[in-house]
């Protein structure tokens, strides 16, 4: 299998073509399930729906909604095919988890349309596909980071924060990454 992580360590992998299979297998179940009144899309996000680009091997499923609190119930649904609910207490965003903690293999994000969670996720990947050389630069971020924290994910994950503020930005600003 190409994807999955033990919870909380960062290991980074070429990037493998199977990735965009795997999110299309899980889009598919997820649309069969859940209610069509709510749901807008279900997108890929995150560095395993960048083409060329080192990732943790785990894949990023953004569901977007018109109502996050009417999303709520979706957690017995989604917890019956492997999902598993994480509170976090974040108004932002529900978050689950699929596999064990040994092996990891998506992450569920769902959040309401027009939120500035949406925006940004769908930003920061939509410029790195449009910017080769955003895609260059946070891959040696990348690098040097999971060479630091190879067991401590928090960490790596808040240390790419100033590189994806910086991406986030430049796409409301129009600027392309030699701009910067």
């Amino acid at each position: 299998m190409s994807i999955g992580l033990k919870r909380g360590t960062v290991k980074l992998v070429p990037y493998d073509t199977n990735w965009a299979n795997h999110f299309q297998e899980k889009k598919k179940k997820l649309s069969r399930i859940l209610a069509r009144d709510n749901l807008i899309a279900i997108e890929h996000i995150g560095s395993t729906s960048i083409p060329g680009l080192l990732a943790k091997p785990l894949i990023d499923i953004l569901l977007t909604v018109k109502d996050l609190q009417k999303a709520k119930e979706w957690i017995p649904a989604l917890e019956k095919i492997g999902y598993h609910y994480k509170d976090e207490n974040d108004p932002r965003r529900l978050f689950f988890t699929e596999g064990p903690e040994e092996i990891r293999i998506a992450y569920i994000h769902i959040a309401q349309q027009g939120s500035e969670y949406v925006d940004e996720a769908l930003a920061f990947r939509d410029y790195l596909l449009a910017n080769p050389g955003a895609v260059h630069e946070y891959e040696l971020l990348k690098i040097k980071l999971a060479k630091s924290y190879p067991k401590n994910r928090a960490e790596y994950t808040k240390s790419k924060e100033d590189f994806i503020q910086k991406v986030i930005s430049a796409t409301k600003t129009g600027k392309n990454w030699g701009e910067l």
